[in-house]
């Protein structure tokens, strides 16, 4: 999507009761919530509006081309950063969990 049609953003929207599909777009892609649209399914039900911007996909390949280098497969990249991600993110709960520990001692 970026290579073709330079999109900045992926936007979707999850049932708030489908805890799988929260779970892979926010924690594993690391899409953000930017809002939660209620009554967007016909049965009622409230949906997060979720979005993922694609601004560091875009610099990867400006760099890859620019260095005269065929540009990474785009879910490679992805992997890469979403691994980075995950492992930030649970550093800093690890890190929050251990302050909590020391201070209820």
């Amino acid at each position: 999507m970026v290579e073709n049609f330079q999109a900045q953003y992926v936007s979707l929207h999850v049932r708030k009761s489908n805890r799988a599909a929260l779970h892979l777009y926010r924690d594993a892609l690391c899409f953000t919530i930017t809002e939660i649209e209620a009554k967007y399914y016909a049965d009622g039900e409230d949906a997060y509006a979720m979005r993922k911007n694609l601004g560091d996909v875009a610099e990867e390949l400006k760099d890859q081309q620019s260095a005269g280098r065929k540009p990474t497969k785009l879910m490679q990249f992805v992997k890469q950063k979403t691994r980075k991600a995950n492992a930030d993110r649970l550093s800093e709960q690890s890190q929050e969990a251990s302050s909590q520990a020391n201070g209820s001692s």
